[in-house]
This record gives C-alpha cells, structure tokens and sequence, in this order.
C-alpha cells in the first residue's frame, strides 16, 4: 500500500466552510458527530471534527444543506502536535458536489 500523505495533490482546495454530519459504522457499531469542512477539493475535504478518525477507514460524509450522503476514506489525521488533532483529510469515494454556498 502506498502512503499516500506523500503523494502530490491532485486538485486544488478551496477555502469552504460547510456544517456537515459523519458517520462512522464499525464492527455493528454505528456513531456519529457534527462536523464542518476547512477546505474543500473535487475529491475530498479537510474536515474538523470531534472524532477520532483513523486513515484507512471509510465514513459516511453529509453536508447538513444536502440530502445526499457519500462514502469517504480517511486519508490523514492530525496530531496534537500539529495542533490540528481534530482535523482529517477525506477522499470521496463516489461522485459527489456539496452545493454552493448561498
């Protein structure tokens, strides 16, 4: 498997904040928290949240303006650190467009 933390970016992020919701399914459990998104690509998304996201975990990704939900993986997680403990860079996993903002 390649770490793909060193990979070149493919698109470009833009600065979007959107209020979302993620879902996390595992072993029969299923959780879930609010979060927003710091920035935004055609691909994926930094995101903040409360949870504890691990890389290579897929997640349930919903912005809260938006009936649509899709599949991501968790590509990186912030360290403490880094100050940045409760951000995680999301890949999506199937087409998707979080609507423009208003």
């Amino acid at each position: 498997m390649v770490d793909s933390s060193f990979l070149p970016r493919k698109f470009e992020r833009e600065p979007v904040r959107k209020i979302a919701h993620i879902l996390v399914r595992s072993d029969g459990d299923e959780y879930g928290a609010g979060a927003y998104t710091l920035d935004l690509s055609p691909r994926g998304s930094r995101v903040h949240s409360p949870l504890e996201l691990v890389p290579g975990q897929i997640i349930e990704f919903q912005p809260e303006d938006s009936a649509f939900v899709t599949r991501c993986r968790v590509v990186w997680r912030g360290t403490p650190a880094a100050g940045s403990e409760h951000e995680a860079g999301i890949e999506f996993l199937e087409s998707f467009r979080i609507p423009a903002e208003d």
